[in-house]
């Protein structure tokens, strides 16, 4: 904005005298477009390409011809003719006509002409230089401590589920009678947690009825064998007869 700023400014100081353009600028006092290390550059064409002037910064070098539109001037970044980094700006502009040709009437055509003006960034890139360094160092202060408090809440949402984790790992074929707390839990989990609960309320049932089960079939199976009568020992033979094939009880 302030190169554009700039630019505009030289407008004031070009007049078009008949068929000739008449530039002030020698006359203004432009000590930064002197030769120095820190000097800012210009130079002035016409439509055609004719070089109507160029600050003393650049003896006898061109800048680049950066072609912008009447009011819309042209930005471009590059290097300077001494190699520091620079911008540059170029305006298309028609020179304004002395008073009394303008009354008057000019037979003249208008010229157009184009003016490029450079100046260095090496202060704005520090200045950016050290924009980037905060505002990346600033980043990653804020993502550390987004994750921090981040891992705290999650850390901190996440203890109803170890809670009910636990009560389910203390869950065991002796316990099925007890039951999950859905109070201590998040109210997402709530379905869940019932349906885990009517779970544990079946196979209680089931184990119970095995239970019962197991103990009938234990009593009908001692009924009957307390009933048998019991078998007297046998003497062991001496007929080797006897000892080859031994006698079968029924």
């Amino acid at each position: 904005e302030a190169l554009g700023a700039k630019a505009r400014s030289f407008i004031a100081l070009a007049e078009q005298e008949r068929d000739e353009i008449d530039l002030e600028f020698d006359e203004a006092d432009l000590p930064e477009f002197d030769p120095s290390p820190q000097a800012e550059y210009y130079q002035v064409w016409t439509s055609d390409g004719r070089v109507l002037a160029r600050s003393a910064s650049l003896g006898n070098r061109n800048l680049d011809r950066l072609q912008g539109r009447p009011g819309q001037p042209a930005y471009k970044t590059a290097a300077l003719p001494d190699g520091r980094p620079g911008r540059f700006v170029g305006i298309a502009l028609i020179p304004r006509r002395e008073d009394d040709m303008a009354v008057e009437g000019d037979p003249h055509e208008p010229i157009e002409i184009t003016l490029v003006v450079g100046r260095d960034t090496v202060k704005l890139n520090k200045t950016l230089a050290r924009l980037r360094l905060l505002l990346i160092c600033g980043c990653a202060g804020a993502i550390l401590a987004s994750v921090v408090v981040l891992a705290s809440f999650v850390r901190r949402g996440l203890k109803p589920l170890e809670h009910t984790a636990g009560q389910i790992e203390a869950i065991g074929e002796a316990s099925l009678s007890s039951r999950l707390d859905p109070g201590s839990a998040p109210g997402e989990l709530t379905p869940i947690i019932a349906r885990l609960n009517d779970l544990l309320a079946h196979l209680e049932s089931a184990f119970a009825r095995e239970k019962a089960i197991t103990a009938d079939v234990a009593h009908e199976l001692l009924t009957p064998l307390a009933g048998l009568p019991s078998t007297p020992p046998v003497s062991p033979s001496k007929d080797p007869e006897a000892l080859r094939y031994p006698t079968t009880l029924t």
